[in-house]
């Protein structure tokens, strides 16, 4: 019932034993659900894990595109606000066409913000137990960049604008999704 709920409340989830959850309905506009007071706390809680981690890296989904570019930009400068070291983690390799354009034109005329992405081999090289690692526009380890570094911190913050399904990261300080 929650899982229903959780994606917009307008649909069935059939749960049978060894199978796949499966969704039928859906058509609700899930953004229109959330109250603008659990954004509100959910985004003090994020300022609070920043303040209290070492460090903060930020990891979109692979075949990254600019939902998750945007999202990851805007968390690492929320990051850099409170003083911290950032880092979006990104491979290159994987995507999507638009964002590699975008990714191409700041490497000639926003350089800075190239400075602040790193690929997943370096990240697993520098996240530490005390690191905040922020996930956005996912909410599942088969859409994670680099899954090892999932365990690489228990410090763990999910953010995400898509409907719920049923793989989801646990034991996660936020799960806003």
């Amino acid at each position: 019932l929650t899982l229903a709920e959780d994606r917009g409340g307008d649909q069935a989830v059939v749960n049978l034993k060894n199978q796949p959850l499966k969704f039928f309905g859906g058509k609700a506009n899930t953004a229109e659900k959330r109250s603008k007071i659990v954004a509100k706390v959910n985004s003090r809680a994020l300022e609070d894990f920043i303040d209290s981690s070492s460090e903060v890296y930020v990891m979109p989904h692979i075949g990254t595109d600019m939902d998750a570019l945007g999202a990851a930009i805007g968390v690492l400068e929320m990051a850099i606000a409170k003083k911290k070291k950032a880092s979006i983690v990104l491979d290159f390799d994987h995507v999507d066409q638009t964002c590699q354009k975008v990714l191409n034109m700041l490497n000639q005329e926003y350089i800075k913000l190239l400075e602040y992405i790193i690929d997943p081999q370096e990240a697993l090289d520098e996240i530490n137990s005390d690191s905040l690692l922020v996930i956005v526009d996912h909410h599942s380890i088969a859409q994670t960049i680099e899954p090892k570094l999932l365990d690489k911190t228990k410090h763990i913050v999910v953010i995400d604008h898509h409907r719920r399904i049923d793989n989801v990261l646990s034991e996660v300080l936020i799960n806003y999704v």
